[in-house]
């Protein structure tokens, strides 16, 4: 097209007077450079430009438009949850199938702690960058994104808590979670002194119960937690967004 337009001036470039013909061609704009490597396993859709992407884990702010992503990708990581409930509906074996609920439940956590964690150690570089080494240590955090009542200790320091939104009842029962997590992933999902005090129908010595609704209402309380966090994370968007 640009060989086709320098003809074309050429041969108009005589008749010339008060009224001229010339063609010019313009590019589209180029594309971003994009990198792909096979051990991205994550692909995710910013919510507010539609940009695709790759990531280890997570990524706090889209590459592209700079806004948010916390959310895309636990919504991503609920995803996975929820695939991981429907093949625990579908197999025979009792045992298979409530490992793979226990598995799902576990995750929600999990996510919810890292992305705590993520979070909690960017924010301290932009607000606390002269405390951040200490205050965002592995000796300073250890777990206790796991459970509320410490993660608000942490969250204290950047004057935050995710944790506002919710009501007495709903903390009561991200608690229970909680506790049920840590009583299948550490204890063989056998109900100890601790969690047989707190469910009072799942005795001490028995299988605690994980149902698909326990795992879907688990999930919903800690996407709300970190809606809290992406709404921290707006005030420091790379690129102003």
């Amino acid at each position: 097209m640009d060989e086709l337009a320098r003809d074309f001036n050429r041969s108009t470039a005589p008749l010339k007077g008060l009224l001229g013909i010339e063609m010019k061609v313009k590019s589209p704009r180029p594309p971003r450079p994009s990198l792909w490597r096979e051990d991205l396993l994550r692909n995710i859709h910013c919510g507010h430009c539609g940009r695709s992407y790759g990531v280890y884990a997570i990524a706090l702010f889209c590459p592209d438009c700079g806004l948010p992503n916390l959310r895309d990708h636990f919504d991503r990581e609920v995803e996975l949850v929820e695939q991981q409930v429907r093949l625990a509906r579908e197999v025979q074996d009792r045992e298979l199938a409530y490992r793979l609920l226990g598995n799902a439940h576990e995750d929600v956590l999990t996510a919810m702690e890292s992305f705590q964690k993520a979070v909690y150690r960017f924010l301290l570089d932009r607000r606390l960058p002269n405390r951040a080494a200490q205050l965002g240590s592995g000796k300073a955090v250890k777990n206790r994104f796991q459970n509320d009542l410490n993660a608000t200790r942490l969250w204290a320091n950047l004057d935050i808590d995710p944790f506002a939104g919710l009501t007495k009842d709903e903390l009561e029962l991200l608690r229970f979670n909680v506790g049920k997590r840590h009583v299948v992933g550490h204890n063989l999902s056998m109900s100890d002194e601790s969690y047989a005090a707190t469910a009072r129908t799942e005795p001490l010595g028995r299988t605690v119960s994980i149902v698909a609704d326990d795992v879907s209402r688990f999930a919903e309380l800690c996407g709300r937690v970190i809606d809290g966090l992406e709404v921290e994370l707006k005030t420091h968007c790379p690129e102003g967004g």
